[in-house]
Parts: structure tokens; sequence; C-alpha cells
């Protein structure tokens, strides 16, 4: 007799130390101890199209780059449509700009810290990092997956903090969602917030349309 697996509604991908309260938290490391011990790019355990959120946070960098889009398709699979999937991954392109600071230049430390975000700590098997990502990578291998980018910051200088929306197309995501999917998509970065605030006010104000901000941040790029 076969018995449903009542999960909770949300799902932390790769959780390591970090269990969240409310979330099925899995790993593919048992010394962490997760809710579900599971390879996180291939989770057949689990139903397709029940999670309305998922996140994982610095997992992407440690699988195989031609796994990427495979890994994206899974948790794609098993989030609801119009479900969240929150990442963090290194940014080459920032990554690449630390190099040029001053407090960074001449600082062996920074140096060190540096190498370790390209190639990971390596303190224990998987941990070592195998990718990273441009705005346009991050738009490709998501809309792969049936995923699209709705949110892109910065964090500590070389972090992206991407939100991906799974949804049909670009019509789908809310204005917000738009502006901050077109900064990337067109401009090749986050959104400043200034930007982000004053085109999302635009848009729900009707004062522009969706065609319209893309001409806009178009004429931007080349000017």
């Amino acid at each position: 007799m076969s018995r449903t697996i009542a999960y909770p509604n949300k799902i932390n991908i790769g959780c390591g130390h970090d269990h969240r309260p409310g979330f099925l938290n899995v790993d593919s490391g048992d010394w962490h101890h997760p809710d579900l011990l599971a390879d996180v790019t291939a989770m057949p355990m689990l139903p397709s199209g029940h999670f309305i959120e998922a996140v994982a946070q610095d997992v992407l960098e440690h699988i195989g780059r031609t796994q990427q889009v495979l890994a994206l398709q899974e948790w794609s699979r098993i989030l609801c449509g119009g479900g969240m999937l929150h990442v963090r991954v290194p940014s080459v392109v920032h990554m690449v700009r630390l190099l040029d600071r001053p407090d960074f230049f001449h600082d062996i430390d920074q140096h060190h810290y540096w190498v370790q975000m390209l190639y990971g700590t390596q303190a224990y098997p998987g941990d070592f990092h195998l990718c990273g990502y441009t705005c346009l990578t991050l738009i490709d291998v998501g809309r792969q997956a049936g995923l699209l980018l709705a949110a892109l910051s910065i964090k500590d200088d070389w972090l992206f903090e991407a939100t991906f929306r799974k949804v049909a197309s670009t019509d789908d995501l809310h204005d917000a969602e738009f502006v901050a999917h077109q900064y990337a998509a067109v401009l090749n970065r986050p959104p400043d917030e200034g930007g982000r605030s004053y085109w999302t006010a635009a848009l729900e104000g009707k004062t522009v349309t969706r065609p319209q901000l893309i001409e806009h941040l178009k004429a931007a790029r080349t000017a």
C-alpha cells in the first residue's frame, strides 16, 4: 500500500548547515543532517509542481557547468506554476572588478580570499566552485529550464542574488520583475534602486509601456 508523504510547500536545496523552519531541507552530504538526503540535481522522490518557493544558496557553482541546466530543470519541475526560485551564485564580472579596487590590489590577504571565491574553500568533498555567471548566462540557463529572471542584486560585491519565477513569458512577470529582467537582459547588470523604482512606477502608472521601456534601456546602452 503506497503512502503519500506530506512535504512542506517550501524547499531549501543544498541546505548545508542552514536548516530553515518550514522548509524541506535537502542536501547530498549526510554530515549536514538534512531532512532529506538526496542528489540535489535529481530528486525523483519529490512530487512535480508541489513547491511554491525554493531556495538554493551557494549551490549551483558546486555543480558541473554542463549540468547547470539539468539541475535547474529539476528544480523547476518541483515548483508550481508561478513558483519562485532564489539562488546565490558568483558573478564572474564583479569578481574581476574587485581586482581593480585600490583596497584590493596590494592586499595579499584579499588576493587569497579572491582565489577562494574563484575555486571554493575546498574544506570538504564537493566544496569546489565549478561554475560562475554573468547576467546573460543567468537569464539563458533559467529560460532553458522554464524559469524567468525576476529579481537580481549583488551581495558582498561579488555574488549574484537572483530570483526566478516559473512563468511562460515576460508578460507574466510583475512590473518590478519585468524591470529587473530587462536591466539584466539589455544592460547586462542588476537594476540600481533609483532606476528600478522609477521604471516600475512608470509602468504601474501607465506613463510608459513595456516595449517603450526596452527601447529606453537600449538607448541608454548605446549612449
